[in-house]
């Protein structure tokens, strides 16, 4: 790669970039208005905001104590109440036509009342006499509302506050009857003291949002530049110009991914200083009494969302840069970002659930890793995770050293770049398709063949029963082996090549390889056990899942052996090897790429297995099984 060419050619796509009007609108222009603009409309939609008032119709006010009281009038006492609370709840005391419960649904679903409180008959007297009521006859007030509705919801919490109140002047007025302190009952009270500074609470609010946005931001920013330099290249007619240059293919790679690395940062980073900016003027005045819990993010955030947005940025723009290539026109490469979405944001969205934490499982992941950190450091807690940076590095570079070879391979394709795509034929006729099938599965086949090998064993996990002993186990075992992993294999084998045999790599073998085949196992075998156990102890499985296997590990101690053996170890050897070793690794090795092969084919191999434990340990054993598989060129 030479420096003056792949500088030229960054130099080259920056000012045509910027010549578009419409880019230039949607990197600058639009970041700085439109936050603003979403300020302003938050702050007049917040004048809209107002509290309704609940219509609780109480039932049965005859049947309560007179003290201390509950209903005073068309009104709940006075004492139960805040002063600010007294106008926000109305009662309806009528008496019903039918019994209680019924009149009260049907009030709700008509939407007569927000809520029902149900005094049962005699309560007036069992609270009276409550020393010697039971236990189990102590009166139990029904509260009946609509969880579905907004209102409804609201006036359960503000009738559950009430009768707490009212429960405890209840207790006090025992208590002083008795001549006993109130102190017995609440002989303590709870005094919260929050540790947490001003600064380090925003902090905390802006790291919920600031990650997951910024690479959302970063990905948009990446992908409409990227469609430019490629589809919008192709439509003008000047890639041809630029690939007939002196600057080499790589050249022209790095110069267009730079350009659209520039493009997504610069994207992203106006963003925030429109999200700063309506961050710091707008959100105090929508919070209660202008506590600033948000304002601007602190400088030190910013300064690690831009380190962590510079490899996260490339991974983008490599992947942007070689679907966009191809794409023919401009309006096909936008059909392209849903898919990149569909798969992100489901690993973006993952780190913003309640109970995900950052672990070594977590850290592995993709984009969720990194979110994961950058949450941690964000929140003032980088001493507990900078060892993490270990593992999120390794997976966050790689990932971006793929992309990156993907896109350059893409570039090295004339077939890719000048694809004039193929017309959809009104009439489809079988007996040429047969004919025209390939001898071997490609790369395409073994690719969709993995991905419908995944979502049929996600449905078939879906429907599965509940196993009540180990018939019905060995039974669902074998069946869901053989429908959803031998089954699809074999019929696209024989649907989709001409040598369904070879595709499944069923070849000869030699009768040493037999015998070498089984000595490895016996001196893998450990090495196997070795691994599962240094996974299991680096991702520990949670409890739920450990329960569930101890079950499964009582069924096979009432099963005989051979029928363990049979279920556990030689049904899934078949159908598993027939899969993965045969059609996958066969049509994932037609580009003479062995050991690419065998890595996308253990990965399938991991995948497909429930437990992510399981899934690790799979995948590792694959990769031998694969490379043993390729030196024998035979399954046997």
């Amino acid at each position: 790669m030479r420096t003056p060419n792949f500088l030229l050619v960054f130099s080259r796509e920056i000012r045509d970039q910027l010549r578009d009007r419409r880019t230039l609108f949607t990197i600058v222009v639009l970041p700085m208005l439109l936050y603003p603009l979403m300020g302003t409309t938050f702050t007049q939609v917040a004048q809209f905001k107002r509290e309704h008032a609940s219509r609780i119709w109480v039932i049965g006010t005859q049947h309560l104590p007179e003290e201390p009281p509950l209903v005073q009038g068309d009104r709940f006492a006075t004492s139960l109440l805040p002063a600010d609370e007294r106008d926000r709840i109305r009662l309806l005391t009528h008496v019903p036509d039918q019994p209680a419960e019924q009149a009260a649904r049907r009030a709700i679903a008509r939407g007569l009342c927000d809520a029902v409180l149900v005094i049962p008959p005699g309560m007036n007297v069992r609270l009276a006499d409550l020393a010697e009521t039971p236990p189990s006859e102590t009166p139990q007030p029904k509260l009946i509302g609509d969880t579905t509705s907004e209102r409804s919801r609201l006036a359960l919490l503000r009738v559950e506050r009430v009768l707490n109140r009212w429960r405890e002047q209840l207790v006090e007025r025992k208590l002083q009857q008795k001549e006993l302190s109130p102190a017995l009952v609440r002989p303590f009270s709870i005094q919260g003291v929050d540790a947490a500074t001003p600064e380090r609470k925003r902090s905390f609010g802006w790291s919920k949002i600031l990650p997951f946005v910024a690479f959302l931001w970063a990905l948009t920013g990446a992908f409409y530049p990227a469609i430019d330099m490629c589809a919008g290249e192709k439509e003008r007619g000047t890639l041809e110009t630029l690939l007939v240059s002196p600057a080499s293919r790589l050249d022209i790679v790095f110069g267009k991914l730079l350009a659209v690395m520039s493009f997504s940062l610069g994207t992203c980073l106006l963003n925030l200083v429109g999200f700063a900016i309506t961050g710091l003027l707008v959100l105090p005045r929508l919070q209660a009494g202008g506590t600033a819990l948000f304002g601007a993010p602190p400088w030190e955030m910013l300064g690690w969302l831009v380190l962590a947005l510079i490899p996260i940025s490339a991974l983008f723009s490599a992947v942007a840069l070689a679907l966009a290539s191809f794409a023919r026109t401009s309006k096909e490469g936008q059909y392209y970002l849903m898919p990149v979405l569909f798969i992100c944001l489901p690993l973006m969205t993952f780190a913003l659930l309640p109970g995900v934490s950052l672990t070594l499982a977590t850290s592995l992941i993709p984009l969720t890793g990194v979110i994961l950190w950058l949450r941690a450091v964000l929140e003032g807690r980088f001493a507990e995770v900078v060892w993490f940076l270990i593992p999120l590095s390794a997976v966050t570079f790689t990932a971006c050293w793929v992309a990156i070879r993907w896109a350059v391979r893409q570039f090295h394709s004339e077939s890719v770049l000048f694809s004039h795509g193929t017309a959809v034929r009104r009439r489809w006729s079988f007996r040429n398709w047969w004919q025209r099938r390939p001898a071997h599965a490609t790369w395409t086949h073994a690719f969709l063949v993995g991905i419908a090998l995944l979502a049929i064993r996600f449905y078939a996990s879906m429907l599965m029963p509940a196993l009540e002993g180990w018939s019905s186990f060995a039974a669902a075992q074998v069946l869901s082996l053989v429908a959803t992993i031998a089954l699809p294999a074999v019929a696209a084998a024989f649907l989709l090549t001409r040598t369904p045999w070879k595709t499944l790599r069923l070849n000869r073998f030699a009768p040493g390889t037999v015998v070498a085949a089984m000595l490895l196992a016996i001196v893998v075998h450990p090495l196997g056990m070795t691994i599962a156990s240094v996974v299991t102890r680096l991702v520990p499985m949670s409890e739920g899942m450990a329960h569930q296997l101890a079950g499964m590990e009582s069924l096979f101690a009432e099963a005989p052996l051979w029928q363990v053996l049979l279920v556990l170890a030689l049904a899934p050897a078949v159908c598993e090897e027939l899969a993965f070793r045969g059609f996958l690794l066969s049509g994932f090795a037609t580009n003479n790429r062995a050991w690419r092969a065998v890595l996308a084919s253990s990965l399938f191999f991991g995948l497909t297995h429930g437990i992510i434990q399981q899934s690790i340990s799979a995948a590792m054993v694959g990769l031998l099984l694969g490379t043993l598989a390729i030196r024998t060129r035979s399954l046997w």
